[in-house]
């Protein structure tokens, strides 16, 4: 055991680039990094592997499932490097009196969003096959490559919230696009002043050209798109997933790529990562698969890393964390 107070677990960005929060965190009380670890560790052999630490901070994987926590006692705080958290057990998080905190949701509204937009042009346009068709040395086949455009089409947003509003605001004052969401818990009125017209989520399906992928997962949005609701979407739709690989029942998505009913699948998220190396997303042509680079840019890991290094910060200081997602632990 090293004594260090802070593990990270699984991210591969956090220190890379910028050194100066490893430093920070070294100050701390030390700090140690897991990058690999597996994302379906049991919740009990995870506990056995950390139990020297304080604090966390984790990628999306692996859970934090209830037994985790029972078996963590000196565990104060998980600090996620991200804005999910369905990773982590909040119910048992706060029955042992930890802390669990999310990045400020600004600090990748942006990031995120331009990712969704360019997933919709690159798949507008087939932009990945047609690179991909010239470098084999097939020119000719660029007449396979025929898009269309932007402005012409109906854009249907699956959750207006932090990210989703954004990828509105940007696509319809920026081309002008007809944009409708679905998202229960935003009022037509907040909708419209991003831009966007408030429809449920059958509309969605039927009207849309293109549909952008940016809810939460929740026990209402898990598998929110199976096989009723490709069946209900027009032939050859575009969908673009930024948000969360379980929104989606992947073998019913691959059989709508099958039979044409979806045209291509652009996501940087999947339900299981690293994508599994047998995923049958790999073989269609027109998809676009990323690794989960929604967050990776300059700006973003600065201030995500600055924020989980502040959140060490306040505990070692006695003060509360920022973001706290189970404030009923303040009342422990």
């Amino acid at each position: 055991m090293s004594g260090n107070k802070t593990a990270v677990i699984n991210s591969k960005s956090f220190g890379r680039y910028f050194p100066e929060q490893i430093d920070r965190l070294n100050e701390l009380g030390g700090v140690d990094f897991y990058r690999d670890l597996d994302p379906n560790i049991e919740g009990k052999e995870l506990a056995e592997l950390l139990q020297q630490y304080e604090y966390i901070i984790p990628s999306v994987t692996p859970n934090f499932p209830r037994e985790f926590f029972e078996n963590s006692p000196n565990l104060k705080m998980i600090a996620r490097h991200g804005l999910g958290y369905n990773n982590v057990d909040i119910e048992a998080a706060t029955d042992h009196g930890v802390y669990v905190t999310k990045i400020v949701g600004d600090y990748e509204r942006d990031t995120v969003a331009e990712l969704s937009v360019a997933f919709v042009m690159a798949l507008i346009r087939h932009v990945v096959p047609a690179d991909y068709a010239l470098k084999q040395g097939e020119w000719g086949k660029k007449a396979n490559f025929f898009g269309t455009e932007l402005h012409a089409l109906t854009l249907g947003i699956i959750g207006l919230g932090n990210i989703g509003s954004r990828v509105s605001e940007i696509i319809h004052n920026g081309f002008g696009t007809e944009v409708i969401a679905y998202d229960p818990n935003v009022s037509a009125q907040k909708m419209k002043e991003h831009g966007a017209i408030k429809v449920e989520l059958d509309e969605l399906l039927e009207r849309s050209d293109v549909i952008s992928l940016n809810a939460a997962i929740t026990e209402t949005s898990l598998y929110l798109l199976g096989a009723d609701e490709f069946a209900k979407m027009k032939d050859g739709v575009l969908i673009a997933n930024t948000a969360r690989g379980a929104l989606v029942v992947e073998d019913d998505l691959v059989a709508a790529l099958d039979s044409g009913k979806v045209k291509a699948y652009a996501t940087d998220v999947f339900e299981t990562e690293p994508i599994p190396e047998d995923s049958r997303l790999k073989n269609y042509e027109y998809n676009i698969l990323t690794p989960h680079i929604g967050a990776y840019t300059d700006i973003s890991l600065k201030l995500m890393g600055d924020k989980v290094v502040e959140d060490v910060a306040l505990m070692e200081a006695g003060k509360e964390p920022i973001e706290i997602i189970n404030k009923e632990v303040l009342n422990k």
